[in-house]
This record gives structure tokens, sequence and C-alpha cells, in this order.
């Protein structure tokens, strides 16, 4: 269950470390889920739990996507979204990353530093 993943995932903290130095350069995060979705169940508590240890949970925007792939902002399909759950970056310049497409590569501490580390 989602609040037991949650409380189990330990971040790596030198990750942190490094993404808290990036931070203050993000301005939002959109992020789309199914609860339906096996992935989204899986990958979201360790998501959520890496936004608090950065307190970029408040820059975060949620959207609740149907079986179909839709929800009523139409957000989906703004960002091209194809699988859950996905996570967008957008920093202050304007630039959007996608750094969660369905499940991460290593994890998504981890990915998340890797694909922001061109970010001044």
């Amino acid at each position: 269950n989602m609040e037991k993943d949650f409380s189990a995932y330990q971040p790596e903290s030198e990750k942190i470390s490094y993404l808290k130095t990036k931070e203050s350069r993000i301005e939002e995060l959109t992020i789309f889920l199914g609860t339906w979705c096996s992935d989204s169940q899986e990958q979201f508590p360790k998501v959520w739990k890496v936004l608090q240890a950065l307190t970029l949970d408040k820059k975060a925007i949620l959207y609740g996507v149907n079986r179909e792939k839709t929800e009523p902002m139409m957000e989906v399909e703004k960002f091209k979204v194809s699988k859950l759950p996905s996570v967008y970056v957008k920093f202050k310049t304007g630039e959007v990353i996608q750094i969660l497409n369905e499940i991460p590569e290593l994890n998504f501490e981890t990915d998340f530093k890797n694909k922001i580390l061109h970010i001044n």
C-alpha cells in the first residue's frame, strides 16, 4: 500500500543533497498518475518521498489520469504523456524535462539528478 511504501522508502542522501543545490531553479513539477496503474502505485510513494525531502512537493501539480489516459484539463495531450507515472520538471528558464516515464532507469532520485546535471 502507498502509505507503507512511502514510509519504507529511503532516498539516497547524496542524490538528495545534489538536487537541493538545484531546487531554487525549479518553477514547478507536473505529475501524471493513475491510481489504477500498478507502476503508479509502485513508483509514486518513492517520487513523493523524494519531493518531500527536497520540499518540492509544494511545487508539484498532480493529475489523476483514467485508463484511457485522459484527464479534464487536457494536460496529458500538452505533455504528450504515453506512460504512467510521468514526472516533468519546469525550470524558471522555461525548459521542461521529463524525469520519469513509467519506471526509473536506476531510481527516481538518481534519474532526476542525471537528467538535470546541465542546469546551472
